[in-house]
């Protein structure tokens, strides 16, 4: 990948946080692998749309730099960053955490409704269970500070990403 950019007579300078920014990176292409496995329609031709967060400019920036290197990692017909307005597609999306939301739009298909109550049935699981574990007082005296931190961030985007789905649900009905 760092091969590739910016060009062969180019170079690439590791700077500290180089190997976060390829860790995003990786971590972006490894979710939108999962979506497209998770839809279940690899047969179509799929169009990702990549929401960043403002405060994330470097994550922002490596994206455009690296996006055609990131499209052809995923396989995708064409990827985007926050554009939102083709409506015309069907979306399957997930929320990352705070700073990232990932669409993924699907080309003759429809999304199939037992899978998002699947996951909706799923993520009010996950809540449940982190919520009454960050109520439990034997995990808030033993639990470090780091860890209580992680488990109110999941927590956070788990709630995040229910209002994700359940609002893409009440548009498709």
């Amino acid at each position: 990948m760092i091969s590739n950019y910016p060009h062969k007579n180019g170079s690439f300078y590791l700077d500290n946080d180089s190997i976060k920014r390829i860790e995003n990176i990786m971590m972006l292409v490894h979710e939108f692998r999962s979506m497209i496995s998770n839809v279940g329609r690899l047969s179509y031709e799929h169009e990702g749309v990549i929401e960043i967060n403002n405060r994330n400019k470097i994550f922002k920036e490596d994206v455009i730099k690296f996006k055609n290197i990131i499209q052809n990692m995923i396989g995708m017909k064409s990827l985007s960053l926050n554009d939102l307005n083709n409506g015309s597609l069907n979306v399957h999306s997930k929320f990352v955490n705070s700073e990232l939301v990932l669409h993924l739009r699907l080309e003759k298909s429809y999304l199939d409704s037992f899978k998002q109550m699947s996951r909706i049935k799923w993520l009010e699981k996950q809540q449940d269970i982190i919520s009454k574990r960050l109520k439990s007082e034997k995990y808030l005296q033993n639990a470090s500070n780091c860890v209580q931190k992680k488990d109110i961030e999941r927590l956070r985007d788990i709630q995040n990403e229910l209002k994700l789905v359940r609002s893409f649900q009440k548009n498709a009905i």
